[in-house]
C-alpha cells in the first residue's frame, strides 16, 4: 500500500492510497506517535502521558518519501528523525495502536 496523494487540511493529514482507500489522521496524533528513538523514549518515560502542546510541534513543514515504504515528516519545530512506515500510518488512522 502506497499513498498516491497526501494533503494537509484542517489539522489533518489526508492520504489517498493506491488501493483507493483514504486515511485521515489528526496531526497531533501523528506527532504523538512519532516513531523516532527520542519520542519513543519520551513516551516510555512519561508512562504513556507524552503530549504535544505547541503549534510548531503539530505543523508540518515538509513531507518526503523514504523509498517505497515510509514518509519522513519535517515538523515546523524542525523535528525530523521519525520515519513513518505506511503500515504504521494506516494503523494510526484506524486507531489500532
Amino acid at each position: 500500500m502506497i499513498p498516491i496523494k497526501i494533503k494537509i487540511e484542517n489539522s489533518e493529514m489526508i492520504l489517498e492510497w493506491d488501493d483507493n482507500s483514504v486515511s485521515k489522521i489528526r496531526l497531533s496524533d501523528l506527532r504523538r506517535e512519532c516513531p523516532c528513538a527520542y519520542c519513543s523514549n519520551e513516551r516510555e518515560n512519561d508512562h504513556g502521558k507524552f503530549e504535544v502542546y505547541t503549534t510548531d510541534q503539530i505543523t508540518v513543514k515538509e513531507i518526503n518519501p523514504v523509498g517505497t515504504y515510509a514518509l519522513n515528516i519535517i515538523w515546523n519545530d524542525n523535528h525530523n528523525t521519525g520515519f513513518y512506515e505506511y503500515s504504521f500510518i494506516k494503523k494510526i488512522s484506524e486507531n489500532k495502536l
